[in-house]
């Protein structure tokens, strides 16, 4: 974001850092070359052009909140990156070991009806792997 601070420098503020850039910067040197110009033009001319500057204030003020909220976004797109894998690595907020070990089958559809189904589906000598509805 920018501000016109003082008379000798403009403000400029990005992802929260704060820098002075003196005048004379390349859209404040033209500005500042038109001055003699706009005050032969009269009072309008030097209000045109302070209106001018105001106006490119306020939109270096935003481009510096575009910025930031960009930056914002990507991180946030991180963030949810690593939740999505920590999801997966923790179901449930349980270690992998824990949620898909046999003993926690066991414990959600019972013991009995999980060996059960475990030696109904299970055929000798048979490779591969099947999926069982518990």
């Amino acid at each position: 974001m920018a501000s016109l601070g003082t008379h000798d420098r403009v403000t400029v503020t990005v992802n929260g850092a704060v820098s002075a850039l003196p005048r004379g910067t390349t859209i404040d040197r033209l500005l500042a070359e038109l001055t003699p110009r706009m005050r032969e033009a009269g009072e309008r001319g030097l209000k045109s052009l302070e209106k001018t500057r105001r106006s490119m204030a306020r939109s270096a003020t935003k481009l510096g909140r575009s910025f930031d909220r960009a930056q914002w976004l990507r991180n946030r797109e991180a963030v949810d990156d690593l939740r999505r894998v920590q999801a997966r690595l923790q179901p449930q907020g349980l270690p992998q070991e824990r949620f898909f070990g046999l003993p926690s089958f066991a414990a959600r559809c019972g013991q009995r009806a999980f060996i059960d189904r475990v030696l109904a589906a299970a055929e000798p000598l048979r490779t591969g792997i099947e999926d069982l509805d518990l």
